[in-house]
């Protein structure tokens, strides 16, 4: 009928016509038939004259909308809707209705991942409700919305901090307490994006302990802490959380798109105690459930299929399955959000996996093309998120000789910091981190001098906050200038810092080797130091297992030795159950070594080497056969 009404509008008064259609389409979206009602309000929208009511207009656009965002076109739908703002702006400048239509289009923009626009709207909604009502809980929320952008984005966070102050402020002078601790909870992320992570924490355990029991509140803030814990490195404290999480979303909302984020989350820390079965489950079910509420295609998928594919990248065989879980985030933001960091971020999990899988060349294709996207994007995004892309393809470059090219992007990864209002701060361990690929660039091009003048600023660099990885850094620099004494030093504040810091507890028991110690200092120390390393690889549930292969082949033979305790430990879960055995095989290593209370004089004589070997040769046989 539509069809054939449109050949007939020469006859008809088009504006009278339209109207027509827009009455149809009213009645196709009472009887849920979208498809329809689509076709109805685009064909009034043609039909609209220079002379027709814009209100009319603006109602069609608005219903068209309404529909598009139902179907998931959220582009074409903001379009309209923006259409519908700049005649509420013409005709109700203020207005409530103006200010709930910039709420929408600013949602429709966070959808596609369009911060800057969608921090626009919002910014434009704000100042509509500032005159028309200023202390109304819509500003409260608005200034919520607002300071979340600005937190994402990571540039502005004295601002965002400002306006959760201001939600809260509004959120106490009525009376609303849930609002009051969103706007708290916000604060909390401020201060996680700086890498104060404890003071966030703090306020997160707080807001828990003020929430009812197995209300979803508390399991949303619980979410966030385990998301804190997990940027720590607390990956263990990280899954406890998210399984408290989970157990309340179980009860209350087992198949909620709320549940997608929480496996989700699950699915992260367990990937990174190599618990991969595990992780994939959780992310199976984030997907399974997603694709049932939100539908296949939808944008807040596109993370659960990230993950999924890193986890498979390192299972067996699956590198097929990992692909086609990366293809299809891709396709989905490429459709949806193709200028967006998630995309980015997806390219650049997808690289991790290649070589991840010794991929090296296909790597850093994969890698390029983040970066590409992420200076395509300009001032939008995480500069955290670019930067780090630029040490990945240093590091890679570098890897394959291709030291000039490497040290170009290093150079860029730390410029692009230092060009950002407080970027160094809030990226602090990656500022660090490029300039340590810029020392082993600057040595593969034979520039000692520009090495060594690098090394220098790391070790000289103040921390504005504390970083058990900086002063890691710190240390390796040392050793690599074979400062031995300083590097220990370095190691044992890293440790301070995080008494479950394996890597800095391995690197010191290396390093102490070198140190020229009497014999008697040495065999107490070593009987210390090895004791610690061990007891916090059960702990710390190895929090770098990834790399244990790689790392077994550039370790001294000494320090490689060591790597034969934590083969055993591994198998025991908890530290209680570790220590029974660890004292177990300590004792037995003795009797084996004919030593007493401690390994002994000989056993640290390099003209023992033969007898050492064996001796640990015949203890690793004996459990671990």
């Amino acid at each position: 009928l539509i069809e054939y009404a449109l050949t007939l509008n020469k006859k008809l008064h088009e504006d009278q016509f339209a109207r027509a259609l827009d009455q149809f389409g009213d009645s196709f979206v009472k009887k849920e038939l979208l498809k329809e009602a689509a076709l109805c309000y685009e064909g009034a929208l043609q039909l609209y004259n220079d002379n027709a009511s814009v209100r009319y207009v603006a109602s069609s656009r608005l219903q068209l909308a309404n529909i598009l965002q139902k179907q998931g076109k959220l582009q074409e739908a903001s379009e309209h809707s923006l259409e519908v703002v700049k005649f509420m702006q013409e005709h109700e400048p203020r207005s409530s209705n103006l200010a709930g239509m910039c709420n929408r289009v600013g949602h429709l923009f966070l959808a596609l991942e369009k911060l800057d626009e969608a921090l626009q709207a919002f910014r434009q909604e704000k100042a509509v409700e500032e005159e028309i009502a200023p202390d109304s809980m819509e500003l409260s929320q608005t200034c919520h919305l607002i300071g979340n952008i600005l937190v994402h984005q990571g540039n502005e966070l004295e601002e965002s901090i400002a306006m959760y102050t201001r939600a809260m402020a509004i959120a106490k002078k009525r009376g609303i307490s849930v609002a009051f601790a969103h706007a708290r909870k916000g604060i909390a992320q401020v201060k996680r994006k700086q890498g104060k992570f404890n003071d966030s924490l703090t306020i997160l355990n707080e807001l828990v302990q003020d929430t009812n029991q197995d209300s979803l509140e508390r399991a949303q803030l619980i979410l966030e802490k385990s998301d804190v814990l997990y940027v720590q490195g607390d990956f263990r404290g990280a899954l406890e959380s998210s399984q408290e999480a989970c157990a309340i979303f179980e009860k209350k909302a087992p198949n909620s798109p709320e549940m997608v984020n929480c496996q989700t989350l699950m699915g992260r820390p367990l990937a990174n105690m190599m618990r991969n079965e595990e992780a994939l489950r959780c992310y199976q079910r984030a997907l399974d459930i997603g694709m049932k509420q939100l539908g296949p295609d939808h944008l807040h998928l596109t993370i659960s299929y990230t993950n999924y594919g890193s986890v498979l990248m390192h299972c067996p065989a699956k590198e097929a399955k990992a692909t086609e879980c990366f293809l299809k985030a891709r396709d989905i933001l490429l459709k949806y959000a193709p200028d967006s960091m998630g995309l980015v971020c997806t390219h650049a999990c997808y690289g991790d996996g290649l070589l991840q899988q010794g991929k090296g060349k296909e790597a850093l294709t994969a890698f390029e093309s983040a970066l590409q996207l992420a200076k395509k994007l300009g001032d939008k995004g995480d500069i955290q998120e670019k930067s780090c892309l630029c040490e990945r393809i240093a590091n890679l470059l570098g890897a394959k000789g291709e030291f000039e090219s490497g040290l170009q992007h290093a150079q860029m990864g730390w410029q692009m910091l230092e060009s950002t209002p407080k970027g160094i701060e809030f990226n602090e361990l990656g500022y660090i981190q490029l300039k340590y690929a810029a020392v082993a660039l600057h040595r593969g091009l034979n520039d000692e001098i520009k090495a060594h003048a690098t090394g220098q600023f790391i070790v000289d660099y103040k921390c504005i906050t504390e970083s058990k990885w900086i002063y890691y850094i710190k240390g390796q620099i040392y050793e690599q200038w074979q400062q031995y004494e300083e590097a220990y030093n370095m190691y044992s504040k890293a440790i301070d810092l995080d008494p479950n810091f394996l890597d800095g507890a391995v690197a010191q028991l290396e390093v102490w080797f070198k140190l020229n110690r009497s014999l008697e200092q040495r065999a107490e120390e070593f009987d210390r130091l090895l004791l610690k390393a061990a007891t916090m690889d059960a702990v710390a549930s190895s929090i770098h297992d990834r790399r244990d292969e790689n790392r077994q082949q550039v370790l001294s033979k000494r320090s490689g030795d060591i790597w034969e305790f934590r083969i055993v430990f591994r198998r025991y879960p908890s530290m209680q159950m570790c220590l029974p055995k660890l004292h177990e095989i300590a004792s037995k290593a003795r009797e084996m070594f004919g030593l007493g209370g401690s390994f002994g004089a000989d056993f640290f004589d390099p003209t023992q080497e033969a007898l050492r070997q064996q001796r640990w040769s015949t203890l690793t046989e004996h459990y671990l056969s």
